[in-house]
């Protein structure tokens, strides 16, 4: 991997870079760089002067050669000159380098949020987890803390919810490898519960939990606002209905 490097002048407080060594020999080139130009070394983890790290200065400012002029030819250019042309501004080529031109703004931002968006949904599923672990444990603690495995294969609801409690506890930890298992535990969760609540004939209970595990699934795939908000809203809703009301019998 090409090592990079972060720059500073000596009266500024902040840094700028990564850079790679082609980008810092443009920077020299434009009289950005110079020999008391402090540069961080990403893997040494130093900062130095220029002028104290001979291999870096040797390839920022190379020795030119002498050069002899040859007599001026008419050649034919494939690209014609515009003399109304901008130039191109130092500040362009580091926004260039950084990635911060007007093509890219956009989509960096648009990314930004994403992670925001996903780390919004991350918290919502961990406490609809949170809502379901309690409701379901709280039901048959006894059975729990008693350590009594045939009563909990008989009603392994309390089962399910020490995993929701755990699982919970992993999303506030922010491990997001285990989305796959949560999703496969949402759906899971709408086919289990609508069988379990359709035998005890509790369809508000069924359509609260149905509702709360299809907002739990997809507040982990969801990266788009509108979307996000409306399944977190679903889940919290359904998830928080269904704890009130399993609380409640």
């Amino acid at each position: 991997m090409e090592p990079e490097y972060y720059i500073r002048q000596k009266d500024a407080q902040e840094s700028r870079g990564p850079f790679t060594v082609d980008q810092l020999t443009s920077l020299a080139e434009a009289g950005q760089v110079e020999d008391d130009t402090l540069i961080y070394d990403v893997e040494k983890e130093t900062w130095n002067e220029v002028s104290e790290l001979p291999d870096l200065k040797a390839q920022l400012f190379p020795e030119k050669r002498k050069l002899n002029l040859k007599p001026k030819e008419n050649v034919a250019r494939l690209n014609i000159e515009d003399e109304n042309a901008e130039p191109i501004t130092v500040d362009e080529m580091l926004a260039q380098a950084e990635g911060r031109t007007k093509d890219t703004k956009h989509q960096r931002n648009l990314d930004e949020l994403r992670v925001v968006y996903a780390y919004i949904g991350m918290h919502v599923a961990a406490v609809i987890f949170l809502l379901s672990g309690i409701a379901l444990v709280a039901q048959d603690a006894d059975i729990l803390f008693g350590l009594e495995f045939g009563a909990m294969l008989v009603n392994p609801l309390v089962l399910i919810g020490v995993v929701d409690l755990g699982l919970a506890t992993v999303l506030f930890l922010r491990t997001t490898a285990v989305y796959p298992f949560i999703r496969f535990r949402a759906a899971l969760g709408v086919g289990f519960f609508a069988v379990v609540y359709l035998s005890y004939g509790e369809p508000i209970l069924l359509t609260a939990a149905v509702a709360g595990s299809i907002g739990l699934f997809f507040c982990t795939i969801t990266v788009a606002l509108l979307p996000l908000a409306a399944f977190c809203i679903l889940g919290l809703g359904g998830m928080g209905a269904f704890a009130y009301l399993l609380m409640l019998t």
